[in-house]
């Protein structure tokens, strides 16, 4: 799945979702919305990271870890 626009995927208990990393919208899927504010705040900060891993996973290489 790692297919343009850039994405990730996130699993929160059983609810699963891919959020594009540049509008940090959910492209399938979806979350509590609690749990999903929680996310985008996440992935607000961590932005460059979630773009450098999904770079990285698109090339066939391993992402390294999102801190």
């Amino acid at each position: 799945d790692d297919h343009p626009p850039p994405h990730f995927h996130a699993q929160i208990g059983g609810a699963v979702a891919q959020i594009e990393i540049e509008t940090l919208s959910v492209l399938r899927g979806s979350l509590p919305a609690a749990k999903q504010r929680v996310l985008f705040s996440w992935a607000q900060d961590r932005r460059d990271g979630l773009f450098r891993a999904w770079y990285e996973a698109a090339a066939g290489r391993k992402p390294g870890r999102i801190e």
